[in-house]
């Protein structure tokens, strides 16, 4: 099994001072693995 939170501390083009944080879960080798979470992005003006 395998477990990680993934922390989003910028981005470029579109995802320019995105923010966030995503969890993985699964299994490591040969199965699957689960992705949840949320991503924030600023308004273009």
């Amino acid at each position: 099994m395998v477990g990680q939170i993934l922390k989003i501390v910028g981005g470029t083009g579109g995802f320019d001072g995105a923010s966030g944080t995503i969890a993985v879960a699964g299994q490591e080798i040969g199965g699957a693995a689960f992705y949840t979470g949320e991503i924030c992005v600023k308004n273009k003006k």
